[in-house]
């Protein structure tokens, strides 16, 4: 519920600052991929430590910062941070919640950032 908050906020004040557009595939990604992982971690959330919730909190805080100094700030050596926060998330949730879920959906967002990344790559090269 916090980070869906925190994107919330962020949609609403930062989109303000921004020409930046959320592509359908990144709709449609989010839409699917946070409901089945919210409904997993249904499932484990009475048994994670402080110490998860602690790292888990810093972390929004982290990409909240990044994605101000990209969208409002508009300072481009930010321009990839939010995606590395993104990576972190998936190995805190790997780390606490050691299953081969968690594995894939790792390798399945880093594979996500690495396609999202180049394809922005190509674009600014053009």
């Amino acid at each position: 519920m916090v980070y869906t908050l925190r994107r919330t906020l962020e949609t609403w004040f930062y989109t303000k600052h921004t020409e930046s557009k959320m592509s359908m595939l990144h709709l449609l990604h989010g839409s699917i991929f946070y409901t089945v992982l919210g409904k997993y971690f249904k499932k484990y959330s009475h048994n994670l430590p402080y110490s998860f919730y602690y790292y888990f909190m810093l972390l929004n805080i982290l990409q909240g910062y990044f994605h101000y100094k990209l969208y409002v700030i508009k300072d481009e050596n930010y321009n990839y941070t939010h995606y590395v926060c993104e990576i972190l998330f998936y190995m805190l949730y790997l780390y606490y919640i050691k299953s081969w879920f968690m594995l894939n959906m790792l390798v399945y967002t880093t594979l996500f950032v690495y396609i999202s990344v180049k394809q922005r790559v190509e674009l600014r090269n053009r």
